[in-house]
């Protein structure tokens, strides 16, 4: 992600990328440190669940990426909400 910004929380990481086209795309990833199968694919469910609820809150145009890091499988869905949040606001994302 070559002009990209990062945002780092101990539960996640938040990739920003402008997107001149317009529109906005989000991605999750949750590699292999976080956990099994059945435990990534909690978190990505968590994750894009999160994100729904403040979909209509973002108001740029840009590409995110959030990436799990290893302590978001042991993390209750509010604690991935603050993570989140935190890292939206970081960003200047949040409206």
């Amino acid at each position: 992600m070559d002009g990209g910004q990062f945002h780092r929380h101990p539960l996640l990481t938040l990739a920003v990328m402008a997107r001149p086209e317009g529109g906005r795309r989000v991605g999750l990833s949750v590699g292999k440190k976080v956990g099994g199968a059945t435990v990534r694919n909690q978190v990505k469910r968590r994750l894009r669940e999160c994100y729904r609820v403040r979909l209509d809150r973002i108001t740029a145009e840009v590409d995110l990426i959030f990436f799990a890091r290893p302590g978001a499988a042991e993390a209750s869905r509010q604690d991935l909400e603050q993570a989140m949040d935190q890292l939206l606001r970081r960003a200047k994302l949040w409206r």
